[in-house]
């Protein structure tokens, strides 16, 4: 069985949540093949993150962002997602990343192994009536 939820808090207390949910054992009915009968065993609760994060930054750092986080605008690997997106961004009211050649534009080393960024639009701030953007 799967459930799916929405988490949202402070990140240090969903973090401490989390660690208490992977903390569960649970029993669970298997065979066991020598004796050919069934048996109940023990499985530890999965947590398997599937998180939507929004990353705030000021507008002029968006190519850096997308570089920085491998944004392809042509993936193969996304095709069957990306009607999906179209549904979550407009949920969002986001718009489409711009399409550029983000593989010249320079990028922070980050630790993404084992990582998958899947990007689904942007969001303008405003601005002040001194024309500075409101974070």
């Amino acid at each position: 069985m799967h459930l799916y939820t929405l988490t949202r808090g402070i990140k240090d207390r969903v973090d401490a949540t989390i660690n208490d949910l992977q903390a569960i054992n649970l029993t669970q009915m298997n065979y066991d093949a020598k004796t050919k009968k069934k048996v109940n065993t023990y499985f530890q609760l999965q947590v398997r993150p599937v998180q939507l994060f929004e990353f705030v930054f000021p507008r002029e750092h968006l190519n850096f962002m997308l570089s920085t986080l491998n944004y392809r605008d042509n993936n193969p690997n996304m095709n069957n997602l990306n009607s999906k997106f179209a549904v979550l961004r407009k949920m969002l009211k986001l718009k489409k990343i711009p399409e550029l050649d983000y593989s010249k534009i320079p990028r922070q080393l980050i630790r993404k192994s084992h990582v998958a960024f899947h990007h689904i639009g942007t969001k303008e701030d405003l601005d002040n009536e001194q024309g500075i953007e409101l974070l």
